[in-house]
């Protein structure tokens, strides 16, 4: 692990939320080797120390300043402590400061022996997609165990963008239904469950609309994506300036409902309606 990577392991995120009492309280139920007095600590070194101790890392504070000073590699210079300018304990704690800043590097022989937070940090460089997510399969790192698989899916479905593309050929209804639900049935696979669609933020509906001379009227009622937001709906046309369009009425009228079972839309239940038109971009008239 490089540097940055064991001081990032090494110490406490900066701003413990913990109030002083908080953390002298856990101290002393959890760690009751700690023969010295804890109430002299301010309240960053009383963080770093619980962090240390949290993560397993070497501590030195069962120790007194003799045995500290015996730490140190031989020829390597230590403080000099200066009775009239400084107390007792404060010199012992930068003997401490300089022997935690000397700890050797760390190596992790297995994935599972890292962090979750550094965990984290793989999952995300891992999963950064340059191109679309449209025939995205999860993650290989994701079958591995349950550990796995419960930490990275969350983070897989968060940060990339999910769809399906509609082809439509003009002036001919039924066969456009046919192909929408066909193609919906298609595109997502049985791996999506509901748990995975309530992980997802980012989805989009494409229509692909091939005869320029036609108008896109077309009304999608997908129930299995309630609650998804952002929402969009893009019709790709003549008009390449009114590509994009914010499905902003459904937007409003999802938000917040709850996200029932994918499994309605992977049975084709896809309802398309000619009579209720979409006056979405990309007319032609």
């Amino acid at each position: 692990m490089t540097r940055q990577g064991r001081k990032y392991y090494q110490f406490p995120v900066t701003g413990c939320v913990w109030s002083k009492s908080e953390i002298l309280a856990t101290l002393r139920e959890n760690y009751h080797h700690l023969h010295v007095k804890l109430s002299t600590y301010d309240h960053a070194e009383l963080s770093v120390l619980l962090a240390r101790l949290q993560a397993g890392l070497p501590t030195y504070h069962t120790e007194n300043i003799p045995l500290l000073k015996r730490r140190f590699p031989e020829g390597q210079e230590f403080p000099v402590y200066d009775a009239e300018r400084e107390r007792c304990h404060h010199y012992r704690w930068r003997l401490i400061t300089m022997l935690d800043e000397k700890t050797p590097e760390y190596s992790f022989e297995r994935f599972l022996d890292l962090p979750p937070e550094l965990r984290e940090k793989v999952y995300g460089y891992a999963f950064r997609y340059s191109d679309n997510a449209y025939h995205l399969q999860q993650p290989a790192v994701s079958r591995v165990c349950h550990i796995l698989r419960t930490e990275s899916l969350p983070i897989f479905y968060k940060m990339n963008r999910f769809g399906i593309t509609i082809e439509r050929y003009p002036n001919r209804y039924h066969p456009m239904r046919i192909q929408i639900e066909q193609r919906l049935v298609d595109m997502w696979p049985t791996y999506i469950r509901a748990e995975h669609v309530a992980m997802m933020r980012h989805f989009e509906v494409n229509l692909l609309n091939k005869d320029r001379r036609t108008t896109v009227r077309v009304k999608i009622d997908l129930p299995s994506l309630s609650g998804l937001v952002p929402l969009k709906i893009k019709v790709w046309s003549i008009t390449p300036e009114k590509n994009t369009k914010h499905w902003e009425a459904y937007q409003a009228q999802v938000e917040g409902a709850m996200r029932p079972s994918i499994e309605q839309l992977l049975e084709g239940r896809v309802a398309t309606k000619s009579s209720e038109s979409y006056d979405g971009p990309g007319r032609v008239e």
